[in-house]
């Protein structure tokens, strides 16, 4: 004789059940409508880039006072004993036409986790004889180095590099962008 199960034991499943399959869904839907965004998303260097930054006269400064021309953005920082070579085949490579050279100065002699300052970035460029307004004070201290980004014209990154340098790498870099965007 087969027994029956009582009709109250099946309601405390069943809630639990319909819960589950409610939260998934809605959980489900939030993703999928967030789902266009992730794919639209700048990376990581654009976004922190977009931020308002201070130069080395403390001057607050954006990325977008260089729209409609191609940016090679060099992060570096005081510690770092392969950024100056960054630095100097950042600086070649702005000979190009057209090219906006940046220098992020990512943190202080005190390694990551330090952001830097204005008085930071000015002893920056005057190490390597830069012009203030280029070099700003980034807080992305978690960022390797040396490492740069290549933007083109309408602010898109084109190519980047985390490591020591390599010149040709680099050059290479900037021969792809495309010829309109080179111009002044």
């Amino acid at each position: 004789m087969r027994r029956e199960r009582p009709e109250s034991s099946r309601h405390p499943l069943l809630q639990r059940s319909v819960l589950i399959g409610l939260v998934m869904a809605i959980l489900l839907g939030v993703w999928l409508r967030d789902l266009p965004a992730l794919f639209r998303q700048p990376p990581v260097e654009t976004v922190a880039l977009e931020r308002p930054r201070v130069d080395a006269l403390g001057t607050p400064r954006q990325l977008a006072e260089w729209q409609g021309r191609p940016v090679l953005v060099a992060y570096g920082a005081a510690w770092c004993q392969d950024c100056p070579a960054l630095v100097a085949a950042a600086e070649a490579a702005g000979q190009r036409d057209g090219l906006v050279v940046l220098h992020m100065l990512t943190s202080t002699v005190a390694g990551y986790g330090h952001p830097p300052g204005a008085s930071d970035a000015a002893t920056w460029a005057e190490r390597f004889g830069l012009p203030p307004e280029r070099v700003w004070a980034a807080d992305l201290t978690a960022k390797p180095l040396p490492a740069w980004t290549l933007f083109d014209a309408e602010g898109r990154v084109r190519a980047e590099h985390e490591g020591p340098i390599d010149p040709r790498r680099l050059a290479a870099a900037l021969d792809r962008l495309p010829a309109e965007t080179t111009a002044p």
